[in-house]
């Protein structure tokens, strides 16, 4: 049962760190970032804010920690007393008035449990994929090393070592520690998607070493730094809220405890500067990052003030927000490169010719970054089932569908199973197909089903049981109220279109940058720099100029290899030019992969057939550098969109006896081939049907290997001014150069 005045306290401070709802609906900045508010304030007559009963209804004690004694005499408003700028009491008795499951303002929608969403595992699909990979990598984690630093503030025995990055020994403030909070999250939201008990036994772990941690200091403080530290709210709040998920998802009822300790020692301490300094001086704390502290202050107050009955309630409010649609699309196998556990990004250039690897930051590493989006990439990665499904509770339950994604749903509320299936999208087919299958555990239910109709989708196919459906515009939901019996099946065919998206400038000169987008998807053209395109004029829709790549365009793929002086080189396009480069032994996502790898094409009439890239020989074929489609290799050794007699090559077994060797003879200089020795490639020339010595016979042999790069089922080939781009979607990306603007006023 809560304690009346800390569920009054938990709330007061709570409002207390947003001013009003409506400030903090409207702007994430602090009051005080308004110079409106800051010249308001010190208007103010010089004794508002200052005295304690002002803000704590008359409690005159004064502490710099808080005690037994000053935190149990909560007193009532002094008669007479001059009000406060904000009514304290007001707030709290509308909080209070919630108690024993009141409804709260508004007609929200109700988040769903994670416990009863599971994701596609099967295959190759995207979210399921990525929550794999998270899980993997909190395996990883270790518990006496993610507690080391807590277990030092508090003078308790530290086995292992701390781990590197913002976890090292010589940072201090808030940095040190968040990892520890968003693990708690990451790892409470992690087992209710997956209920893996060996993530279980390490989660309970931390929070027992914590608790631990906690006991040592004997006043509810818990935290990596010493309290001398206590300066932004953001800090403290991480292991509050992580704490409280451990409680509220997990169902640690000593995570509470806990959290409820910070709360109260903490309280004290914000008690204590305003009683010392005044309502301004806290108002100007606020001026630093302050987190989520108010959202976890309410959260925490919620269940305090509720019976226990309501512990395993939903206790987050849900506030559904527009965002992009996802969709699920088929992985090929070379992507596993992206699934390094523990490997992560802060942020994604946008600029032309920049790469995620050679970012700010670049990319992070498993043991020695922690970041503070490391902390963040790991919950998010963890709740990827959250925000597929919202209900809405009634004597007609409702759900609501808002992102297609592989997933089952169990659908307690109205005793359904609601099943997604998606055929994976390609550029070539242009269609993105779902199905919903619907079945009641008992006899037939009545639900009301809402899918999500996005804004830029239009020309939807709907059907339920085979027969069509009135679709609703986009923008909204399509609604399906019925008895669902048995197995009832919803299937959706929405067509998928290329558009452009101006960039968020209004300057005159970036009137011609653009975005290209596949759907919700954002399209990153492969380039070190060059970003115009040649769009055909000022009317010309992106489909003008932008052709989808089809899949089969994968079995033409290779990467030529030669050997000299024991080491690996590859054939390589760089720069509109040849040149052989030194083969890494892990390439994959690389601009090396990108330039090593081409499209082998038989010229238009000559002999061809599937998979000419694996056949022995071929009369009149064109080598095509994988980032340039369109652009061909001549025999200048350039890169050219003309495609005449000067790009045409004969594909014919190495000249020295090599098996799987090819040799390159240019079709307009017989006898003449692609040679090449350490870095250099030129063209050579040795006799007629390919004589010549030893060396020169070994320097016109290459080894045709697999391709260190494929295209990515949605790949286009976009026109350029001076080249061609390959697009493909942005997050499939990793170590590549690319642009994800274009100027399409060049």
């Amino acid at each position: 049962m809560a304690v009346p005045w800390r569920a009054a306290w938990v709330a007061v401070a709570a409002a207390a760190l947003v001013a009003t709802a409506v400030t903090a609906k409207e702007c994430t900045n602090q009051v005080l970032t308004s110079h409106t508010e800051q010249a308001r304030l010190q208007a103010s007559s010089p004794g508002r804010g200052t005295s304690p009963a002002l803000l704590f209804h008359g409690h005159g004690l004064n502490h710099d920690e808080p005690t037994s004694t000053s935190t149990d005499h909560m007193s009532p408003p002094v008669a007479g007393e001059e009000e406060e700028e904000f009514d304290w009491a007001m707030l709290y008795r509308s909080l209070n008035g919630r108690r024993g499951g009141g409804a709260a303002a508004g007609p929200f929608l109700e988040e769903v449990s994670l416990h009863d969403v599971r994701l596609d595992l099967d295959g190759d699909a995207v979210y399921g994929r990525a929550q794999r990979t998270n899980l993997e990598y909190l395996l990883m984690l270790d518990p006496d090393r993610l507690v080391w630093r807590f277990r030092s503030q508090s003078g308790l025995p530290t086995p292992g070592e701390p781990y590197g990055g913002w976890e090292a020994l010589n940072l201090t403030g808030h940095f040190v520690g968040t990892c520890v909070r968003h693990y708690l999250s990451a790892t409470a939201k992690m087992w209710a998607s997956t209920h893996d008990a060996t993530l279980a036994g390490n989660m309970e772990a931390v929070v027992d070493a914590l608790h631990e941690c906690q006991r040592a200091t004997g006043s509810g403080y818990l935290s990596a730094f010493p309290a001398v530290f206590f300066d932004e709210f953001e800090a403290l709040d991480y292991i509050m809220q992580g704490l409280l998920d451990q409680h509220v998802v997990a169902g640690n009822g000593k995570a509470l405890g806990m959290v409820v300790a910070m709360a109260d020692y903490f309280a004290g301490r914000v008690r204590n500067v305003i009683t010392k300094y005044g309502i301004e001086r806290h108002w100007t704390s606020l001026n630093e990052e302050t987190g989520g502290m108010n959202d976890v202050l309410y959260q925490l107050y919620t269940i305090t003030a509720d019976s226990l009955s309501n512990f395993h309630a939903n206790t987050h409010i849900p506030v559904v927000v527009g965002g992009q649609m996802r969709y699920e699309v088929t992985g090929d196998p070379l992507y596993k490169r992206g699934r390094d556990p523990g490997v992560m990004i802060y942020m994604l250039p946008q600029g032309p010719g920049r790469s995620k690897a050679r970012s700010y930051h670049g990319w992070g590493t498993q043991f020695n970054s922690f970041w503070c989006c490391y902390g963040t990439g790991i919950e998010s990665f963890s709740k990827l089932g959250d925000s597929i499904y919202f209900e809405e509770k009634g004597e007609r339950p409702a759900l609501y569908i808002v992102q297609f994604i592989p997933s089952t749903f169990n659908w307690r509320t109205a005793g359904l199973t609601v099943t997604q299936e998606l055929k994976p999208l390609s550029s070539s087919d242009q269609y993105l197909q779902v199905s919903l299958s619907v079945s009641a555990k008992t006899n037939g239910q009545y639900a009301t089903l809402n899918v999500r109709i996005p804004t830029y989708l239009n020309g939807a196919k709907a059907t339920l049981n085979g027969k069509d459906l009135e679709l609703a515009s986009p923008g909204t939901f399509l609604t399906v109220t019925k008895q669902w019996d048995g197995d009832d099946h919803l299937s959706f065919r929405f067509p998928i279109h290329l558009r452009t998206e101006a960039i968020k400038d209004d300057r005159p000169e970036y009137n011609s940058i653009q975005a290209v987008l596949f759907g919700p998807f954002l399209l990153a053209g492969l380039t070190t720099g060059d970003w115009d395109a040649k769009t055909g004029g000022a009317t010309a829709t992106a489909s003008d100029w932008i052709t989808p790549i089809p899949p089969e365009s994968n079995s033409q793929l290779l990467t030529l290899v030669q050997e000299s002086d024991g080491k690996a080189f590859v054939l390589s396009a760089m720069n509109g030019s040849l040149r052989m480069q030194e083969r890494a032994k892990d390439s994959g996502g690389s601009g090396e992969a990108v330039h090593a790898t081409f499209r082998l094409i038989p010229h238009q009439g000559s002999v061809s057939g599937a998979g000419a890239a694996t056949n022995a020989t071929f009369s009149a074929m064109m080598l095509e550098p994988f980032d340039m489609p369109g652009m061909v290799v001549t025999d200048k050794l350039s890169v050219s969109a003309d495609k005449s007699s000067g790009a045409l090559l004969e594909v014919v077994p190495g000249l020295n006896g090599s098996p799987g060797s090819v040799s390159l003879e240019l079709r307009a200089m017989p006898g003449c081939f692609l040679v090449a020795g350490g870095e250099e490639v030129q063209v050579g020339c040795g006799g007629g049907g390919g004589g010549g010595g030893v060396v020169f016979r070994r320097a016109a042999t290459f080894v045709r290997a697999e391709p260190m790069r494929r295209y990515h089922p949605m790949s286009f080939a976009a026109r350029g001014v001076r080249r061609n781009f390959l697009l493909e979607p942005l997050f499939t990306l990793r170590d590549e150069f690319y642009t994800v603007y274009f100027n399409l006023g060049a």
